[in-house]
């Protein structure tokens, strides 16, 4: 089924544009603009990188939390949207160091949820100063967005809302476990200062990702203010963690070819941008060949877990008595 909505995203995507134009376009880029983004990819994954850190709080180096990154991403690039991406890097860490996968994998989540409030406090704060070019009344939208993003995590420190969220954990099928440990990292970083560290260097990672967006725009000859392109950038971001493609190939490029359309803009120009971003994103990954072999050894440490578990199984006195009392 996925393999389908991909080549239906894909068909729609190549009926839209015309190759020679796309061709014509990408020859206008110069080495110095592929330079710069791919420093902001690497820019972004410290930031990244030193969240996780404050969210673990101290559990796993920065060195290794920025290698899961990259061993993650490659092994990611041929699983659905940005999940399988997450699930590999919960692996890696959970075996690097066992905190409980279900606590790795809530913590990973909350990460998720804190880029995307950083981002919602990123794109009000741009409405709020640039957004007379947008729309007539983005600067309210940019005001309420802002507000929302700052204030939301602190609504769990009332006990009204705890005491809803433990009712519908209560009532929630399957995930359970998983519900209450990402309820309680996400409460557990309300403080003013863990907060206000969370909420700044998710704020400065969509800072960059809009820094590519418009770095390689402007490259391509698209002329838009800077809270369009932020939009847009927050757009692509959430298509690209559909599972619909192969990473983000896909939903981010026909996310981008329906905003060229709502903008009236070139669909081959936006698709050059999705390409670049795919391609700078790709390369970045290429350092993760040296340390492949950490999803060796991460299976390789899984069995021997179990054999030393079935072998105490087997040395205690029950398991030697059920061996013996065998004909």
């Amino acid at each position: 089924m996925r393999t389908i909505a991909l080549l239906l995203l894909l068909a729609i995507i190549a009926a839209t544009i015309d190759f020679r134009h796309l061709l014509s376009i990408l020859s206008q880029l110069s080495w110095p603009v592929l330079w710069a983004l791919l420093a902001l990819e690497y820019l972004f994954f410290l930031v990244e990188a030193m969240r996780l850190s404050r969210l673990f709080a101290g559990s796993y180096s920065l060195a290794y939390l920025l290698r899961s990154r990259l061993v993650a991403g490659v092994v990611g690039s041929s699983l659905p949207g940005g999940v399988g991406t997450e699930i590999v890097r919960a692996l890696l860490l959970h075996k690097r160091h066992p905190l409980g996968l279900l606590k790795v994998l809530a913590i990973l989540a909350a990460n998720r949820v804190y880029g995307l409030l950083g981002f919602l406090l990123f794109i009000g704060g741009v409405l709020l100063l640039f957004g007379q070019n947008f729309a007539a009344k983005a600067v309210y939208v940019g005001v309420f967005i802002a507000l929302a993003a700052v204030v939301l995590p602190f609504c769990l420190q009332l006990r009204l809302v705890r005491r809803s969220l433990v009712f519908l954990l209560r009532k929630a099928p399957v995930g359970r476990g998983f519900l209450r440990m990402l309820y309680l990292t996400l409460r557990r970083h309300t403080g003013l200062r863990s907060w206000l560290m969370v909420l700044g260097s998710s704020a400065l990672g969509s800072g960059l990702m809009v820094g590519q967006m418009i770095l390689v725009g402007r490259a391509l000859g698209i002329e838009l203010d800077f809270s369009t392109w932020t939009v847009i950038a927050f757009l692509s971001g959430v298509a690209a963690y559909l599972p619909l493609g192969i990473g983000a190939i896909g939903p981010q490029d026909f996310s981008l070819v329906m905003i060229a359309r709502w903008l009236g803009q070139s669909s081959e120009a936006f698709v050059g941008i999705s390409l670049l971003l795919h391609g700078v994103r790709l390369v970045s990954l290429l350092p993760a060949v040296l340390w492949m072999n950490d999803i060796f050894f991460a299976r390789l440490r899984a069995n021997n877990e179990k054999f030393q578990q079935s072998a105490r199984v087997d040395s205690s006195p029950k398991g030697v008595q059920a061996s013996t009392s065998k004909p």
